[in-house]
């Protein structure tokens, strides 16, 4: 049991190395808009406070696309089941996809309505960091686990099954 721990740790390693690369580069990425936005109020020497980027349920909308690239790679070869915890990743992934749209739904119509009802934004901006968080782990999780998956060696458990398929035919023959 222990050297299967170690083992499963193990397979993960090179592509868990290669999953952080990518969540710092998406993350870098994809956080642009509040990069962008962060330097111009800088050079203009405005001050700001983080619920300027938080309060309108932004991150709602960070959270959704990663868990959408989530999803697909759940989803895809679905007909060979070989990823692991699908269900429990899918359910995850449908919950704080739910949380996010809820949010994002509530917020922004209140923005829209003419006379906002008063709603807590606090609450809802730190449910939405709270999802955002939430996704990038479900992201870095399946991104893993879709490289350990791409890079298995299918033909060596293919050949070793046959290997033993052959040993075994062989020892029935033997038998008589």
């Amino acid at each position: 049991m222990v050297r299967q721990i170690i083992d499963f740790f193990a397979a993960r390693k090179e592509p868990g190395g290669e999953a952080v690369r990518w969540m710092l580069v998406t993350l870098a990425v994809s956080l642009m808009p509040l990069w962008g936005s962060i330097i111009i109020f800088l050079l203009l020497k405005q001050s700001f406070d983080w619920g300027t980027f938080t309060n309108k349920a932004e991150f709602a909308i960070y959270a959704a696309s990663y868990l959408g690239s989530s999803s697909y790679i759940i989803t895809k070869n679905f007909k060979r089941k070989n990823f692991p915890l699908r269900p429990w990743f899918s359910i995850s992934i449908l919950v704080t996809l739910i949380t996010v749209v809820i949010c994002f739904a509530v917020v922004y119509v209140n923005n829209c309505n003419t006379s906002p009802s008063p709603l807590n934004l606090i609450f809802l901006r730190n449910i939405t960091l709270v999802a955002f968080a939430i996704s990038l782990l479900l992201a870095f999780m399946t991104f893993v686990e879709d490289l350990v998956l791409i890079n298995f060696n299918f033909q060596a458990v293919e050949g070793e099954q046959f290997r033993k398929l052959n040993d075994d035919f062989d020892n029935l023959q033997g038998g008589k």
